[in-house]
């Protein structure tokens, strides 16, 4: 009916890193296994497992405080009976050692197997899924090369990205370049190019028959299986629109560079979870809110993909244009691939308080509004700017029926 799987992350001073520290499987609300490390050294691990799941012994009625078994490192078996040690356990030991002892024991090791690693293997592969984005994204340098094996470690800096880019098809970046330039999206007045290209040996035959002018008929075939042989470069541009003046991405506004990530971001997770920070740095309100957009199309799932996006923002222009699909798609003005339910979104607040860090969920309704009142403010000082103070108001409204 149910079933989770947990993994525990702290930092070890042993390794000076983040480590792994306790790993949980349960099935219907109940623990069945847990892998516990060493405080000190995240090295070692315990393996327990609770025996009164009805995975290893069925037909058993166990308080979850009776018996485990733990499997140390050496696979040694320990049997360790509740620290209440009476008749009752003792003759519940004995009877669970019996139906231990009467299993195949290629049976029970595949059952642990399953009821384990198998878990975690899922785990794993959907964890392998997601992508972090980092809220300032690196601009590539004037050296850059791409990444020559996929690394998904550079999506949290940003490089990822242009590694992408490097490697995109046509059809691709023909449906990036549709987000970073139509008017109706995002509309930068950029667009991104790949330029292809061979570099030419100054002493090579090809050179010396262009700066000599010899004929090329008498060598061409020389010259072609010259030029064949070349390596095939890359090197990535940007294209101002309004001038069509090709610009290296070292040479232009931080905003574009920053965005362009987000945009890639979001077309290369098929499946999976994109997690993003702050999407909206150094960019227009008009391309913070088209960024709405982008996310809630890449969710729709025409082209048969799961996508979810995990992001953190301060942008209140962003928050708007979901609001507002919300609003259009109930009243069926909307286009259907920006159709967005409130189902579909779970917006948090995150503070501190004096209890540690807080999420509070704010309810959405079919109208595009929050059910919930927005903590602290934030929407409410756009107005507050606007009309001033409560009471500014109040005085002002006194003095225009005095």
């Amino acid at each position: 009916m149910s079933a989770w799987v947990q993994l525990d992350i702290k930092w070890s001073s042993f390794l000076e890193q983040p480590t792994q520290a306790d790993y949980e499987v349960g099935i219907n609300g109940v623990v069945a296994a847990k892998v516990t490390a060493d405080d000190s050294t995240g090295l070692q691990h315990v393996v327990s497992f609770n025996i009164r799941h009805p995975w290893f012994c069925e037909g058993l009625e166990l308080e979850p405080s009776d018996v485990d078994i733990k499997w140390d490192d050496r696979t040694t078996v320990d049997y360790e009976l509740s620290q209440r040690a009476n008749s009752k356990h003792e003759t519940l030991f004995d009877e669970i050692r019996s139906v231990f002892a009467a299993r195949d024991l290629g049976e029970f090791s595949e059952l642990i197997n399953f009821c384990l690693i198998s878990p975690g293997e899922y785990l794993r592969s959907n964890l392998r899924k997601l992508k972090y984005l980092g809220p300032i994204r690196v601009v590539p340098d004037r050296t850059y090369q791409p990444s020559k094996s996929p690394d998904e470690s550079r999506w949290s800096t940003g490089l990822a990205a242009w590694d992408w880019i490097n490697d995109a098809s046509l059809s691709q970046v023909d449906e990036l370049n549709k987000w970073l330039t139509w008017e109706t999206r995002l509309n930068t007045g950029y667009r991104v190019d790949v330029k292809r290209y061979k570099e030419l040996d100054v002493d090579g035959m090809a050179m010396s028959a262009l700066s000599q002018g010899e004929d090329f008929l008498d060598n061409y075939e020389m010259i072609r299986q010259e030029i064949e042989a070349l390596p095939e470069k890359k090197r990535l541009l940007l294209r101002q629109e309004k001038d069509f003046l090709d610009v290296a991405p070292q040479d232009v506004g931080i905003g574009i560079s920053q965005v362009i990530p987000v945009v890639v971001a979001a077309l290369a997770q098929k499946s999976g979870i994109a997690a993003i920070e702050q999407p909206e740095l150094h960019i227009h309100p008009a391309v913070q809110v088209a960024l709405g957009d982008l996310f809630i199309q890449q969710t729709n799932d025409e082209a048969g993909f799961s996508r979810q996006f995990l992001i953190e923002t301060h942008s209140e222009h962003l928050l708007l244009r979901l609001l507002r699909r919300i609003r259009q798609s109930s009243e069926g003005q909307v286009a259907e691939e920006l159709k967005l339910s409130p189902d579909r979104v779970a917006v948090y607040y995150v503070e501190s308080s004096s209890q540690g860090t807080v999420l509070k969920h704010l309810r959405i309704n079919e109208e595009g509004r929050f059910d919930d009142r927005w903590p602290r403010g934030f929407f409410e000082e756009r107005e507050k700017e606007y009309f001033g103070d409560l009471e500014d108001l109040s005085e002002e409204i006194g003095r225009m029926f005095d």
